[in-house]
């Protein structure tokens, strides 16, 4: 696969991460996207949650004229048409993945010169400008975290769709590296632009009425309660999060229970035991997946945010508890470190007793506690939707201008 993905040729010139291109190259008419809603069917975890963040800054963004996400239709806060298809038990995954190319070329056909941008991964067979978003490779570096089936369809579609882009996008500089490193893509041929944190995460006093109804729903008050958010999966390293957990300091277990949100995932037997005695005891709570309303309402709430997963692309759960206020631990040596910009506590995940260390020593510090809080809310504020859309869209029209035969 490396050896095939090391022959592609470059096809547009935008080096590192995205940059800015001249209001004079705007001039010619707005930009026409189509893009894969798939990974907007519920439920969604971050690649579902960026696409559609992307999906709605284009809608409205200046320098689009129109926006289409197979399939459906409803209009835009600016009357700008955009089309839809979110999920319903009439519409299974898999009849919108054997509808995908035919939805896109009838789309394509409705705008002419329309760019196709995929943002989760794998390219629909489609013969116009097409860009896609690469996350992260964890189905090469970690397959035996990740379901089977998963790992033969990103082995057999993953070079074609590098192969076919006009150009890749990756969520940070440490998935581009990979991209260059392991994969031999050209490093002029992927850019790297973060993704962003929505308004909805932001601190919450605590008498918040709002704040304290969620909360009391669920058994717990704020400032009283650790949480992590993640889907229940091998790569999240939650045992080793359960085991540094189980080794805290009696009084702080009883003190601040660990809240676990996130879908049931895959190969996590052992962790279920693990939870189970702790459970027991009250010690841990599983929430399961819980409304995307809900989850700005927790991580507020949070004493602290704990997230060892082993591989990210990015990280969004880290970026959105420094935006609520709640100091976070997380991994070094991966694309979370980038994202934390030092305003974040970083251990070792496999680590358990560092990790418990770092956990116990956080919480017998409230002025530690203070000062993490107010660099995480700092770091947050420099990592916006609105600029990733912005620097996604400089992308597209430099991939559109060079399809067009025109200097960038």
């Amino acid at each position: 696969m490396a050896q095939r993905l090391h022959q592609t040729q470059t096809r547009i010139n935008p080096a590192g991460v995205a940059g800015r291109t001249s209001p004079q190259s705007l001039a010619a008419h707005g930009l026409r996207i189509v893009l894969n809603g798939r990974c907007l069917l519920p439920p969604r975890a971050g690649v579902g949650r960026y696409g559609a963040a992307l999906l709605a800054g284009l809608e409205k963004h200046g320098q689009v004229e129109r926006t289409i996400a197979f399939f459906g239709s409803a209009l835009s806060p600016r009357g700008r048409l955009a089309e839809r298809l979110w999920a319903t038990p009439l519409l299974p995954r898999l009849a919108g993945r054997l509808l995908a190319g035919p939805a896109l070329r009838h789309h394509a056909r409705r705008l002419k010169g329309a760019l196709y941008f995929e943002p989760n991964y794998i390219l629909v067979r489609y013969d116009g400008p097409a860009v896609a978003t690469v996350h992260d490779l964890s189905t090469l570096r970690f397959p035996e975290f990740q379901p089977a089936r998963r790992v033969r369809f990103i082995e057999r579609h993953l070079a074609a769709t590098v192969d076919r882009a006009d150009h890749l996008l990756t969520v940070s500089e440490f998935v581009r590296r990979e991209m260059i490193e392991l994969l031999g893509v050209k490093p002029e041929r992927v850019s790297a632009i973060h993704s962003g944190v929505d308004a909805a995460f932001h601190p919450r006093a605590a008498d918040d009425p709002t704040l304290l109804g969620t909360l009391a729903r669920r058994g717990l008050e704020p400032g009283a309660y650790l949480l992590s958010v993640a889907t229940f999966e091998p790569r999240k390293n939650l045992e080793g999060l359960v085991a540094a957990y189980a080794n805290l300091p009696a009084a702080q277990r009883r003190a601040y229970p660990l809240v676990l949100v996130g879908a049931p995932g895959w190969k996590n037997e052992s962790l279920q035991q693990a939870l189970d005695k702790l459970g027991d005891r009250g010690e841990v709570r599983r929430l399961g997946f819980v409304p995307e309303a809900e989850l700005p309402l927790l991580y507020a709430g949070a004493r602290l945010f704990v997230y060892p997963s082993l591989y990210e692309g990015f990280g969004l759960p880290p970026l959105e508890a420094m935006a609520s206020g709640t100091p976070v631990i997380t991994s070094s040596g991966t694309a979370m470190e980038e994202v934390a910009g030092g305003a974040a506590t970083l251990i070792e995940p496999r680590d358990t007793e560092a990790l418990r260390d770092a956990i116990s020593g956080l919480l017998a510090e409230p002025e530690e506690l203070a000062v993490q809080r107010e660099q995480g809310l700092k770091r947050a504020q420099t990592l916006t939707w609105q600029g990733t859309v912005d620097q996604t869209v400089d992308v597209f029209r430099r991939v559109i201008e060079q399809r067009d035969g025109r200097a960038l």
